[in-house]
């Protein structure tokens, strides 16, 4: 049982890294959702998109332990400013490819872009969360605080999917 003094400590970091570990899920989600429409409007195939899943898996691989190391010193609003730009930096580009229908190759080499950039954003999200709320937050709520962050990242998954079914 956490104390009552100890619920509440972290709670508002812990609410604000939901809602980041929550647009990581969407952004997964969603595009995930849009693979068809992303053929459908570029005219890639199956392997075209898979090859552009493939580097922007690769980009978070890569990421992950990189901003494990570099992103340590930064200071947390920043950080997550940086991560959030590069996340929003890869929707934009995702979306101005399904804006190029006439151009396939002009369509693969910003998808492929904006699945990097996305990665490379995403990355950093979760285990700087984890960190500023293992530093912030008492041992007894550490649990409780960290599975908040992982019901964000469901629930920013289960949102991208619904939101797409809906709009499509």
């Amino acid at each position: 049982m956490i104390p009552d003094d100890l619920r509440s400590h972290g709670g508002g970091l812990a609410a604000r890294l939901s809602l980041a570990a929550a647009a990581v899920g969407f952004g997964q989600s969603a595009v995930l959702a849009l693979v068809p429409v992303a053929a459908a409007r570029t005219g890639l195939d199956a392997a075209a998109i898979g090859a552009v899943a493939f580097l922007g898996a690769v980009a978070f691989l890569v990421c992950a332990p990189a901003w494990g190391h570099a992103g340590s010193g930064w200071r947390l609003r920043r950080l997550f400013g940086l991560l959030a730009g590069l996340m929003v930096l890869g929707h934009v580009l995702f979306g101005l490819a399904l804006t190029l229908e006439a151009v396939p190759a002009a369509s693969l080499a910003l998808l492929a872009v904006s699945r990097i950039a996305y990665g490379a954003g995403a990355a950093g999200v979760m285990p700087h969360a984890q960190a500023a709320l293992v530093r912030t937050v008492p041992e007894a709520a550490r649990p409780a605080a960290l599975g908040r962050l992982g019901a964000g990242l469901s629930a920013g998954r289960i949102l991208g999917s619904l939101v797409m079914a809906a709009a499509f």
